[in-house]
């Protein structure tokens, strides 16, 4: 579609693809992530005449242009049609099989009110004070520190990269609603300078106010989907140092090369929202390392193609929790995460997207268990660093276990079911 021939966004369609500050204070509260999600849905669009519109409509010029995008439904889409829990819809199949029966919102919200297993750790998982003099000691050795969850940063190239920000106490538009599980070894203050912010999606627990608006002012550049955007220019992120990317689309930043990749995922922040920006997975390259970021997404065919394009990886940042069979094609299961990460040609493996936030029914600690038993089922090199700890990504090494250890000092003397059957693949 040419510019000549897009339509016209009206004030309403500009709106929708805004993060509007939705921070009510309300009393705080106990409850499961998807509840959390369900409430934020319902609150009302504010704010939204404070923005620049025309600097909007520019970038979401773009927007209505990408082969991502339905213009008619006016949402991105994944290259099998998904419902809201990552179903199929009724007229599409899953390689070849009909797609299974969506459980309803109802049966969905009971089983979170009805489980018991341990979804968050009783007590605080270990970490280390990490010595970001030696991190950045050498900016030839390629390195990682994680901070929880799908935050982590990256020594690449001489550069420093922070993926996916989350450093605030909630991943909730609400306070008291999917709160961390212990403070970040590093706070924002604490971080060296960034060189550039990769975001993955919109979603709260990947995307978040409090510690993207502390970098205002500041000489980082952020990378993100298309539409992602017009969140960080209304937090007041220089427009100049935002870079927009749709799927195969690729900016070079120094000797960095960032290619924004597909997933199978949906975004959205509020209800009006739903899929109104761009999702995906990203690819960094140097002069000697390559790396790959999945964000968050259940399994398709597009792992093999970005190991054929991209391949092999030094280190895949795969995501490895807050999944369920009640939406399996949204986000990976272990089995299906191993098998993305032999189709995408990586020769190690770091789990992220677990050990922060409790956004599913799973115990906390069944993601890194079921990988590390496939790990050694399977014979690939697992990435478990403890929280902070400094991983120099070529000096393979055996990771110690260090989560069982809270797990049995935690766990009570009644067992507890686990959800992620090591044979349980999405279907």
């Amino acid at each position: 579609m040419s510019a000549a021939t897009t339509p016209r966004l009206t004030g309403t369609e500009v709106c929708a693809l805004r993060d509007l500050r939705l921070r009510p204070r309300g009393r705080p509260a106990s409850g499961a992530g998807l509840l959390a999600m369900l409430v934020a849905s319902t609150l009302p669009l504010m704010g939204c005449g404070q923005y620049d519109a025309s600097a909007d409509e520019r970038a979401l010029r773009r927007v209505v242009q990408s082969a991502q995008y339905d213009v008619a439904a006016k949402v991105f889409r994944n290259r099998r049609r998904l419902s809201f829990t990552g179903d199929l819809d009724s007229e599409a199949t899953d390689h070849g099989r009909p797609g299974r029966t969506r459980p309803s919102t109802f049966a969905v919200l009971l089983r979170f009110i009805a489980n018991n297993n341990l979804t968050r750790p009783a007590s605080r998982l270990p970490e280390v004070k990490p010595d970001l003099a030696a991190f950045l000691s050498d900016g030839r050795v390629l390195k990682t520190i994680w901070l929880g969850h799908s935050t982590f940063l990256v020594l690449i190239g001489g550069k420093v990269i922070l993926f996916d920000p989350v450093l605030s106490d909630y991943a909730s538009p609400v306070s008291g609603f999917i709160k961390r599980f212990q403070p970040p070894v590093l706070s924002v203050s604490d971080l060296p300078d960034i060189d550039t912010i990769v975001i993955s999606h919109d979603h709260y627990d990947h995307l978040d106010y409090d510690t993207i608006v502390r970098f205002r002012g500041r000489k980082t550049r952020f990378l993100v989907p298309l539409g992602v955007g017009a969140h960080l220019r209304g937090w007041g992120i220089a427009p100049e140092h935002i870079t927009e990317l749709d799927w195969w689309q690729e900016v070079k930043r120094g000797e960095l090369r960032f290619t924004l990749t597909p997933a199978q995922h949906f975004s959205g922040r509020g209800l009006t929202s739903r899929n109104a920006t761009l999702w995906g997975s990203w690819v960094v390259r140097s002069a000697d390392h390559r790396m790959f970021f999945s964000g968050d997404g259940g399994y398709d065919n597009h792992f093999k193609k970005i190991g054929r394009l991209f391949g092999p990886f030094d280190i895949v940042f795969l995501e490895n929790g807050q999944y369920s069979p009640d939406w399996p094609l949204i986000h990976l299961l272990p089995k299906d995460g191993a098998r993305a990460f032999r189709d995408l040609q990586g020769k190690r493996l770091m789990p992220v997207h677990w050990g922060m936030f409790d956004l599913s029914t799973h115990n906390w600690y069944d993601p890194i268990e079921a990988m590390s038993r496939l790990a050694k089922q399977h014979g690939f090199a697992l990435v478990a660093p403890k929280l902070g700890e400094i991983v120099d990504v070529k000096r393979d090494r055996v990771f110690p276990a260090w989560w069982r250890l809270v797990m049995h000092r935690d766990r009570p003397a009644r067992s507890h079911r686990s959800i992620t059957p090591l044979d349980h693949t999405a279907r």
